[in-house]
Protein backbone atom coordinates (compact mmCIF):
# COMPACT_ATOMS: atom_id res chain seq x y z
CA UNK A 1 0.00 0.00 0.00
CA UNK A 2 2.70 2.41 0.98
CA UNK A 3 4.37 1.42 -2.59
CA UNK A 4 1.20 2.36 -4.64
CA UNK A 5 0.86 5.70 -2.26
CA UNK A 6 4.22 6.57 -3.33
CA UNK A 7 3.87 5.89 -6.61
CA UNK A 8 1.08 7.74 -6.57
CA UNK A 9 2.80 11.04 -5.08
CA UNK A 10 5.75 10.77 -7.76
CA UNK A 11 3.14 10.69 -10.53
CA UNK A 12 1.32 13.60 -8.96
CA UNK A 13 4.79 15.60 -8.53
CA UNK A 14 5.97 14.73 -12.48
CA UNK A 15 1.95 16.07 -13.43
CA UNK A 16 2.91 19.51 -11.35
CA UNK A 17 6.46 19.82 -12.80
CA UNK A 18 4.93 19.31 -16.44
CA UNK A 19 2.24 21.99 -15.94
CA UNK A 20 4.51 24.75 -14.10
CA UNK A 21 7.18 23.61 -17.03
CA UNK A 22 4.51 24.74 -19.79
CA UNK A 23 3.13 27.52 -18.60
CA UNK A 24 6.79 29.07 -17.75
CA UNK A 25 7.18 28.21 -21.17
CA UNK A 26 4.07 29.96 -22.78
CA UNK A 27 5.12 32.62 -20.81
CA UNK A 28 8.54 33.25 -21.24
CA UNK A 29 9.73 31.49 -23.61
CA UNK A 30 7.38 32.03 -26.29
CA UNK A 31 4.34 34.07 -27.21
CA UNK A 32 0.68 33.75 -28.12
CA UNK A 33 0.32 33.50 -32.13
CA UNK A 34 -3.26 32.19 -33.24
CA UNK A 35 -5.70 30.40 -31.80
CA UNK A 36 -6.76 26.48 -32.67
CA UNK A 37 -8.80 28.37 -35.36
CA UNK A 38 -6.38 30.18 -37.20
CA UNK A 39 -8.48 32.99 -36.96
CA UNK A 40 -7.98 35.50 -33.75
CA UNK A 41 -4.78 36.46 -32.78
CA UNK A 42 -4.48 37.16 -29.18
CA UNK A 43 -1.60 39.35 -28.50
CA UNK A 44 1.14 38.61 -25.33
CA UNK A 45 1.18 41.85 -23.01
CA UNK A 46 4.76 41.24 -22.91
CA UNK A 47 5.05 40.75 -26.59
CA UNK A 48 2.55 44.08 -27.67
CA UNK A 49 5.15 46.36 -26.14
CA UNK A 50 8.30 45.07 -27.65
CA UNK A 51 6.62 45.51 -30.65
CA UNK A 52 5.62 48.74 -29.86
CA UNK A 53 9.41 49.50 -29.45
CA UNK A 54 11.07 47.49 -32.55
CA UNK A 55 8.22 48.74 -35.38
CA UNK A 56 8.29 52.34 -34.96
CA UNK A 57 9.62 53.79 -37.45
CA UNK A 58 8.99 57.43 -37.02
CA UNK A 59 10.20 58.88 -40.37
CA UNK A 60 7.77 56.02 -42.44
CA UNK A 61 5.12 57.41 -39.88
CA UNK A 62 5.06 60.70 -40.68
CA UNK A 63 5.71 60.23 -44.62
CA UNK A 64 2.49 57.41 -44.54
CA UNK A 65 0.44 61.00 -42.64
CA UNK A 66 1.27 63.61 -45.18
CA UNK A 67 0.08 61.43 -47.82
CA UNK A 68 -2.84 60.86 -46.22
CA UNK A 69 -3.62 64.33 -45.35
CA UNK A 70 -2.93 65.15 -49.06
CA UNK A 71 -6.00 63.29 -49.51
CA UNK A 72 -8.28 63.78 -46.86
CA UNK A 73 -10.01 67.05 -45.89
CA UNK A 74 -9.00 68.09 -41.99
CA UNK A 75 -12.03 67.67 -39.60
CA UNK A 76 -12.79 64.72 -41.20
CA UNK A 77 -13.90 61.07 -39.61
CA UNK A 78 -11.38 58.52 -39.91
CA UNK A 79 -11.48 54.73 -38.77
CA UNK A 80 -8.99 53.08 -38.08
CA UNK A 81 -8.72 49.16 -38.40
CA UNK A 82 -6.32 47.29 -36.69
CA UNK A 83 -5.03 50.27 -34.59
CA UNK A 84 -2.50 48.11 -33.07
CA UNK A 85 -0.87 50.47 -30.55
CA UNK A 86 -2.13 53.44 -31.92
CA UNK A 87 0.98 55.35 -33.85
CA UNK A 88 -0.94 56.56 -37.23
CA UNK A 89 -4.31 57.29 -34.31
CA UNK A 90 -2.38 59.35 -32.40
CA UNK A 91 -0.32 60.98 -35.36
CA UNK A 92 -3.68 62.14 -36.95
CA UNK A 93 -5.56 62.46 -33.77
CA UNK A 94 -5.65 66.44 -33.58
CA UNK A 95 -6.76 67.39 -36.95
CA UNK A 96 -9.51 64.00 -37.72
CA UNK A 97 -12.52 62.82 -35.58
CA UNK A 98 -10.47 59.17 -35.23
CA UNK A 99 -11.89 56.30 -34.27
CA UNK A 100 -9.70 52.96 -33.48
CA UNK A 101 -11.07 49.06 -33.56
CA UNK A 102 -8.48 46.18 -32.83
CA UNK A 103 -9.35 42.62 -31.73
CA UNK A 104 -6.05 42.84 -29.57
CA UNK A 105 -6.92 43.56 -25.71
CA UNK A 106 -3.54 44.48 -25.06
CA UNK A 107 -2.34 46.53 -28.21
CA UNK A 108 -5.65 48.47 -27.39
CA UNK A 109 -3.93 49.11 -23.67
CA UNK A 110 -0.82 50.78 -25.44
CA UNK A 111 -2.42 52.99 -28.37
CA UNK A 112 -4.71 54.53 -25.05
CA UNK A 113 -1.80 55.35 -23.34
CA UNK A 114 -0.38 56.89 -26.14
CA UNK A 115 -3.78 59.12 -27.18
CA UNK A 116 -6.08 58.59 -23.49
CA UNK A 117 -8.83 61.00 -25.00
CA UNK A 118 -8.97 58.74 -28.11
CA UNK A 119 -12.08 56.48 -29.13
CA UNK A 120 -11.13 52.90 -29.03
CA UNK A 121 -13.13 49.69 -28.89
CA UNK A 122 -12.05 46.20 -29.35
CA UNK A 123 -13.68 44.45 -32.41
CA UNK A 124 -13.53 42.09 -35.29
CA UNK A 125 -13.99 44.01 -38.36
CA UNK A 126 -14.90 40.50 -39.86
CA UNK A 127 -18.70 41.61 -38.60
CA UNK A 128 -20.24 43.32 -40.81
CA UNK A 129 -22.37 44.97 -38.28
CA UNK A 130 -19.69 46.25 -36.14
CA UNK A 131 -20.37 50.15 -37.63
CA UNK A 132 -23.13 51.51 -39.39
CA UNK A 133 -23.50 51.56 -43.35
CA UNK A 134 -22.45 55.29 -44.34
CA UNK A 135 -20.54 56.08 -41.33
CA UNK A 136 -16.75 57.17 -42.26
CA UNK A 137 -15.16 59.26 -44.46
CA UNK A 138 -11.78 57.47 -44.61
CA UNK A 139 -10.99 54.47 -42.96
CA UNK A 140 -7.07 53.42 -42.37
CA UNK A 141 -5.97 49.90 -42.98
CA UNK A 142 -2.25 50.19 -42.61
CA UNK A 143 0.76 47.72 -42.29
CA UNK A 144 0.04 43.85 -42.55
CA UNK A 145 -3.62 44.25 -40.64
CA UNK A 146 -5.14 43.13 -43.61
CA UNK A 147 -2.81 40.09 -44.35
CA UNK A 148 -3.31 38.41 -41.17
CA UNK A 149 -6.58 37.24 -42.48
CA UNK A 150 -7.76 34.70 -44.82
CA UNK A 151 -8.19 35.32 -48.63
CA UNK A 152 -11.97 34.85 -48.20
CA UNK A 153 -12.06 37.19 -44.86
CA UNK A 154 -9.67 39.76 -46.63
CA UNK A 155 -12.32 40.01 -49.24
CA UNK A 156 -15.40 40.51 -46.57
CA UNK A 157 -13.46 43.07 -44.77
CA UNK A 158 -12.83 45.12 -47.56
CA UNK A 159 -16.64 44.59 -48.49
CA UNK A 160 -17.25 45.53 -45.13
CA UNK A 161 -14.82 48.89 -45.31
CA UNK A 162 -16.91 49.73 -48.11
CA UNK A 163 -20.31 49.54 -46.34
CA UNK A 164 -18.76 51.77 -43.36
CA UNK A 165 -17.16 54.03 -45.73
CA UNK A 166 -20.10 57.39 -46.60
CA UNK A 167 -20.20 58.00 -50.90
CA UNK A 168 -16.47 58.90 -52.09
CA UNK A 169 -15.04 57.66 -48.74
CA UNK A 170 -11.35 56.99 -48.95
CA UNK A 171 -9.86 53.74 -48.09
CA UNK A 172 -5.60 54.02 -47.02
CA UNK A 173 -4.29 50.47 -47.21
CA UNK A 174 -0.58 49.38 -46.94
CA UNK A 175 -0.27 46.27 -49.99
CA UNK A 176 2.72 44.13 -49.87
CA UNK A 177 5.01 43.01 -52.30
CA UNK A 178 5.47 39.27 -51.63
CA UNK A 179 8.42 38.94 -54.26
CA UNK A 180 10.42 41.77 -52.66
CA UNK A 181 9.61 41.04 -48.65
CA UNK A 182 12.64 41.99 -46.69
CA UNK A 183 12.37 41.27 -42.82
CA UNK A 184 13.64 44.52 -41.66
CA UNK A 185 11.96 46.41 -39.01
CA UNK A 186 14.07 49.76 -39.48
CA UNK A 187 15.85 51.50 -41.26
CA UNK A 188 19.33 50.53 -39.50
CA UNK A 189 18.16 47.00 -39.60
CA UNK A 190 21.06 44.91 -40.30
CA UNK A 191 20.88 41.78 -42.99
CA UNK A 192 22.65 38.52 -42.85
CA UNK A 193 21.70 34.85 -44.31
CA UNK A 194 21.56 31.98 -42.28
CA UNK A 195 22.97 28.72 -42.99
CA UNK A 196 19.80 27.66 -44.79
CA UNK A 197 20.30 30.30 -46.89
CA UNK A 198 17.52 32.42 -45.42
CA UNK A 199 17.63 36.45 -44.92
CA UNK A 200 17.68 37.89 -41.52
CA UNK A 201 17.16 41.43 -40.44
CA UNK A 202 18.58 41.81 -36.94
CA UNK A 203 18.04 44.94 -35.12
CA UNK A 204 19.80 46.48 -31.33
CA UNK A 205 17.84 47.57 -29.02
CA UNK A 206 18.70 49.10 -25.41
CA UNK A 207 17.54 46.47 -23.58
CA UNK A 208 16.89 43.66 -26.54
CA UNK A 209 17.74 42.60 -29.59
CA UNK A 210 15.46 41.43 -32.72
CA UNK A 211 15.81 38.75 -35.43
CA UNK A 212 13.58 38.38 -38.08
CA UNK A 213 12.71 36.26 -41.03
CA UNK A 214 10.06 35.71 -43.58
CA UNK A 215 9.47 31.99 -44.40
CA UNK A 216 7.38 31.28 -47.92
CA UNK A 217 4.59 28.77 -48.27
CA UNK A 218 2.54 28.34 -51.08
CA UNK A 219 -0.62 30.41 -50.08
CA UNK A 220 1.04 32.37 -47.38
CA UNK A 221 4.24 33.61 -45.16
CA UNK A 222 5.62 33.45 -41.36
CA UNK A 223 7.24 36.58 -40.13
CA UNK A 224 9.43 34.59 -37.58
CA UNK A 225 10.72 36.74 -34.33
CA UNK A 226 13.40 35.54 -32.08
CA UNK A 227 13.79 38.32 -29.33
CA UNK A 228 17.07 38.42 -26.81
CA UNK A 229 16.70 40.33 -23.78
CA UNK A 230 20.06 41.26 -22.40
CA UNK A 231 19.40 39.38 -19.30
CA UNK A 232 19.70 36.35 -21.85
CA UNK A 233 16.19 35.50 -22.12
CA UNK A 234 14.60 34.44 -25.14
CA UNK A 235 11.14 35.04 -27.15
CA UNK A 236 9.71 33.87 -30.17
CA UNK A 237 6.83 34.56 -32.14
CA UNK A 238 5.91 33.40 -35.61
CA UNK A 239 2.65 35.80 -37.22
CA UNK A 240 1.59 33.85 -40.22
CA UNK A 241 0.29 35.99 -42.74
CA UNK A 242 -1.78 35.66 -46.46
CA UNK A 243 0.20 37.36 -48.29
CA UNK A 244 -0.35 36.85 -52.65
CA UNK A 245 2.34 36.15 -54.97
CA UNK A 246 1.33 39.03 -57.21
CA UNK A 247 0.28 42.05 -55.43
CA UNK A 248 -2.29 42.92 -58.35
CA UNK A 249 -4.66 39.98 -56.62
CA UNK A 250 -5.17 42.44 -53.82
CA UNK A 251 -5.78 45.18 -56.03
CA UNK A 252 -8.06 43.87 -58.01
CA UNK A 253 -9.90 42.21 -55.17
CA UNK A 254 -10.31 46.02 -53.62
CA UNK A 255 -11.74 47.07 -56.72
CA UNK A 256 -14.08 44.20 -57.06
CA UNK A 257 -15.33 45.92 -53.70
CA UNK A 258 -16.39 49.15 -55.20
CA UNK A 259 -13.69 51.08 -54.92
CA UNK A 260 -11.34 52.87 -57.52
CA UNK A 261 -7.31 53.47 -56.88
CA UNK A 262 -7.09 56.98 -56.89
CA UNK A 263 -3.24 57.42 -55.35
CA UNK A 264 0.29 55.29 -54.64
CA UNK A 265 2.80 56.52 -51.93
CA UNK A 266 6.09 54.56 -51.51
CA UNK A 267 8.30 56.78 -48.89
CA UNK A 268 11.58 58.80 -50.48
CA UNK A 269 14.95 57.57 -49.19
CA UNK A 270 13.47 53.83 -47.83
CA UNK A 271 14.97 51.04 -50.06
CA UNK A 272 12.72 48.52 -48.62
CA UNK A 273 10.33 48.14 -51.21
CA UNK A 274 8.09 45.67 -50.09
CA UNK A 275 5.18 47.80 -49.20
CA UNK A 276 3.10 50.89 -50.27
CA UNK A 277 0.46 52.74 -49.09
CA UNK A 278 -2.76 52.82 -51.44
CA UNK A 279 -5.74 55.34 -51.87
CA UNK A 280 -9.04 54.30 -52.96
CA UNK A 281 -11.94 55.90 -53.36
CA UNK A 282 -15.44 54.12 -52.98
CA UNK A 283 -17.21 54.38 -56.35
CA UNK A 284 -20.82 52.95 -57.70
CA UNK A 285 -20.50 50.11 -59.28
CA UNK A 286 -20.96 51.89 -63.03
CA UNK A 287 -18.23 53.97 -62.26
CA UNK A 288 -15.14 51.85 -60.65
CA UNK A 289 -13.48 50.89 -64.04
Amino acid sequence: MKNINLILIIILIILILVLVLRKRKNNIEGFIGLDNNDQVEVVDEVYAKIYDIVFNEDYIFDKDIEFIEKNITPGSSILEVGVGTGKYFNKLFKNYNMTGVDRSTNMLKLARIRTPTGNFMRGDIRNDQLYNLNTFDGILCTLDTLYHNTYNNQFNIISNINKWLKSDGKLFIHIFDYNKLVPAPRLYSSHYVDSEDKLHAFTEFDNFSHDGLYEKFEDHVLYKEKIEMRDHRKYYNSTKLYIPKNKNQTIDMIIRNNFKLIDIYQVDGYDLLDIELYCFKKVDNETVL
